[in-house]
């Protein structure tokens, strides 16, 4: 291989062209003999890949070395060390760099097709490698690592989002662009941007899907981070969701996980002493019940006529204005007049909403509302 490596730094051109390919044909067969664990054979294979190629190489053998560099990649990509890895997908975005100048992002087989498959492996490879460390300081190096990336990424306009109409992208490439953009969620979390995980979360609505949407809410659940900075990403995702245009969301799915993720929220708003916040979840809660079909807020889902629209569920409705007016009746006790009075009278639109979404005959906003009369009259 260091034989291989001087003819390299020292051949004429058919030379060259000849050593790399017997690089493919002779060295990565023997590296797959050892199931792709000997790290010697792979860094000597790098090592020759990375000696500059003097633009030699036609576009289709140029595309073709990028294409077997990645080959390898894939089958090193749970084995390898990650150094080499990244080092490997490296080289082969650099070949495949050197196809196009400018690379035309709708066009599936071309290069930003190539460096969005390299990035995605790089990307899942380095976040599998955070999660799986216990040491904080090299697991906070690894995902920011992991954010870099994502970062350059992006930046080089490799992004369908900012290349190209989001409807034209085919599903392949959506897929895997919507797990880059959950573990860039994933890695901000970590490293604590919470305006960064705003913004990512905001920019998903032209694709957001059903599985993207359950992802970021399990990623924001679990981050150990303030209540604040949780409470304002859930409410991010449901703005997002409630607003969004996507094609690809499931929206009778969607009708029926939003009254979820508004309790989530409203819990988390009222475990954050987070009063404002709290009391427009509740707006928000009102709208929905009154509009299933959600027209009046912004939704783009079905319409509300339709047989297959789902309404807002009784119990979560139920809950709602019951914690309401639990909450009024504490601004009470601590003479927070105009506050509890506005809080029971959402609490009480709530409750007679009940009866058009489940049916208890008004039974709940009744009760509110003697429950109020008496508070006002004590």
């Amino acid at each position: 291989m260091k034989g291989l490596q001087w003819i390299l730094k020292s051949s004429k051109t058919d030379r060259l062209e000849g050593c790399v390919v017997k690089l493919f044909q002779y060295d990565f067969p023997e590296l797959e003999k050892c199931a792709w664990k000997n790290e010697g054979i792979l860094n000597e294979i790098i090592s020759v890949l990375e000696i500059e190629p003097n633009d030699i190489f036609s576009a289709s053998e140029l595309e073709w070395i990028a294409r077997m560099s990645y080959n390898a990649a894939v089958k090193l990509h749970n084995s390898a060390q990650l150094e080499p890895l990244i080092r490997l997908l490296d080289l082969s975005i650099s070949f495949s760099g050197r196809i196009h100048n400018q690379p035309d992002p709708n066009d599936p087989s071309n290069v930003s097709q190539h460096h969005l498959l390299c990035n995605f492996l790089k990307i899942t490879r380095t976040t599998a490698d955070a999660r799986r460390e216990t040491n904080p300081t090299e697991k906070e190096k690894l995902y920011t690592e992991s954010y870099k990336t994502i970062t350059n990424f992006q930046n080089q306009n490799q992004s369908p989002l900012a290349t190209t109409e989001p409807t034209l992208l085919q599903e392949p490439y959506l897929s895997k662009h919507r797990i880059i953009l959950s573990l860039h969620l994933e890695a901000s979390i970590h490293l604590n941007d919470w305006p960064k995980a705003s913004q990512i979360i905001e920019s998903t609505s032209p694709i957001i899907d059903d599985k993207l949407s359950s992802v970021f809410l399990d990623c924001i659940l679990r981050a150990e981070s303030p209540s604040s900075d949780i409470v304002r990403a859930v409410k991010t995702l449901l703005r997002t969701l409630h607003a969004s245009p996507s094609p690809h969301l499931n929206h009778q799915t969607i009708s029926q996980t939003l009254p979820r993720y508004i309790r989530c929220l409203f819990q988390l708003s009222l475990s954050a002493a987070d009063d404002p916040l709290a009391e427009s979840v509740l707006d928000q809660a009102i709208v929905l019940v009154r509009d299933p079909g959600g027209r009046g807020g912004g939704y783009q889902g079905p319409d509300p006529s339709s047989s297959s629209s789902s309404l807002y569920p009784s119990d979560e409705v139920r809950w709602l204005a019951t914690v309401a007016f639990n909450r009024a009746v504490d601004f009470y006790l601590v003479a927070r007049d105009e506050d509890c009075r506005r809080w029971a009278g959402k609490a009480i639109v709530l409750a007679d909403g009940v009866d058009g979404v489940g049916g208890d005959g008004g039974e709940l906003g009744e009760l509110l509302r003697e429950r109020l009369e008496m508070l006002v009259a004590s």
